[in-house]
């Protein structure tokens, strides 16, 4: 998919999503997982955009976790880059049990797989797939 159809993906992919309700499973995660370059903070950017967030968003590398308030069916929108970490220990150091909490939040993830002992059990995963310069493929993944 091109950045166009990212962004038409993106629209229906939030437009499917609602706040986690009941059990105690907290905030609604989406893991995304795929290489360098492959779209993960592409898909971020678009979200944000969607969600009403007027703030330019980029990947949080160095500083691990971005939180941005929401009006709307979530409250805030936390993008988190877990590239840097070395496990979950060190996210839960940046208060992940606290994020996770809250099922007003919406948390997108890029690494996942490197804090997966900390991922919960509801983590919606993305694949992306770098295709070409100006094509992408995301699936849904487990």
């Amino acid at each position: 998919m091109n950045i166009q159809e990212m962004k038409a993906f993106a629209a229906k992919f939030l437009s499917g999503l609602e706040p986690v309700s009941g059990g105690t499973s907290g905030a609604t995660i989406i893991g995304l997982r795929g290489d360098l370059g492959a779209g993960k903070t592409t898909f971020t950017q678009a979200c944000a955009d969607l969600l009403g967030i007027s703030e330019t968003v980029t990947s949080p590398t160095f500083v691990i976790l971005k939180k941005y308030k929401l009006a709307g069916k979530f409250d805030f929108l936390i993008h988190i880059d877990a590239y840097r970490l070395k496990g979950g220990a060190e996210l839960n150091g940046i208060g992940w049990q606290e994020v996770i909490s809250n099922p007003k939040n919406l948390i997108m993830i890029e690494w996942p797989e490197l804090v997966s002992e900390v991922m919960p059990a509801n983590t919606i995963y993305l694949d992306f797939k770098h295709v070409n310069e100006t094509t992408r493929e995301i699936k849904t993944g487990n």
